[in-house]
């Protein structure tokens, strides 16, 4: 009736919008992140929810669009314009699995981006695809780079290596462990 695509979630329906990548932050933002970091604040951000924005030429202003940037893409474009060595990318699932919720489902403890990459038929667009993708993003783009991907209640835990799935280049380019 509103003219608006949607698509059925459940036993309701939810409005379709856009999902375009994050290009950059607004100047502002950009400062303030710069400011904190500097001072050794660490920064939880990109939690999704945001409105997008383009510059509109002719006001010469912002203006919101109906869109949702992917939160984890997102973090991914914050963390690479930062110049951060790590990303975390937490979630509500213990890592990465391949054939998540099979008889043969296996969690990965870390691997190479190109490695992750040969199993990316394992991650859908709707929830650790996004994700595995942003991940593999982050890290190609420096060498020492790294992300870990796991359960917000395990963040301590990924950080010593305990928990969640890490993405790396320090072990090789095929390297792929598991749990």
């Amino acid at each position: 009736k509103l003219g608006k695509p949607v698509k059925q979630d459940g036993q309701f329906y939810r409005q379709v919008v856009p999902s375009p990548q994050p290009i950059q932050l607004i100047d502002q933002q950009l400062t303030a992140l710069k400011l904190l970091t500097k001072n050794d604040v660490i920064v939880i951000c990109g939690g999704g929810g945001g409105i997008p924005v383009i510059f509109d030429p002719v006001s010469r202003r912002l203006t919101g669009i109906e869109a949702v940037i992917d939160k984890d893409r997102a973090a991914c474009m914050l963390g690479k314009t930062l110049g951060a060595d790590g990303l975390m990318i937490l979630t509500d699932v213990e890592g990465v699995a391949v054939n998540k919720d099979k008889p043969d489902e296996k969690w990965i403890k870390s691997a190479s981006p190109a490695a992750i990459l040969e199993l990316a038929d394992n991650f859908p667009a709707g929830s650790m695809g996004p994700k595995v993708s942003s991940a593999i993003d982050f890290v190609q783009t420096q060498r020492d780079r790294w992300c870990r991907i796991g359960s917000l209640k395990d963040a301590t835990s990924m950080l010593e290596g305990k928990a969640g799935t890490k993405l790396t280049n320090e072990h090789g380019t095929d390297h792929l462990e598991y749990y």
